[in-house]
């Protein structure tokens, strides 16, 4: 992968969180303790945030950093969420939840 095709990824990846968790980029550059023309840059490809930055974005979403950039998981939040919960449950439930799942 070209550094042009992460960066691009990035970005999309940043708009698809950011209107997924309906905040502006004002909110969103608040939160990280940013400016908002900081975001600006970031989500326009003027600028490719440090690893530090990437870091605290993940963190803000409560999400890894593979999976921000993991392009098959559509709403990465929730599914980090639910594998959180997931871990927890008893075997025989989670024997139930994949049954439950699998049936089309």
């Amino acid at each position: 992968m070209e550094f042009e095709e992460v960066q691009q990824l990035l970005q999309n990846r940043i708009i698809q969180l950011m209107n997924s968790n309906d905040l502006s980029m004002y909110q969103f550059s608040l939160s990280l303790g940013k400016s908002p023309d900081y975001i600006q840059k970031v989500v326009s490809g003027k600028l490719m945030p440090p690893l530090p930055v990437i870091v605290d974005i993940c963190n803000h979403f409560d999400i890894t950093i593979s999976e921000l950039f993991d392009t098959s998981i559509k709403q990465p939040e929730k599914q980090h969420r639910l594998m959180r919960l997931l871990q927890y449950l008893p075997e025989q439930q989670l024997d139930g939840l994949i049954m439950l799942l699998s049936k089309e």
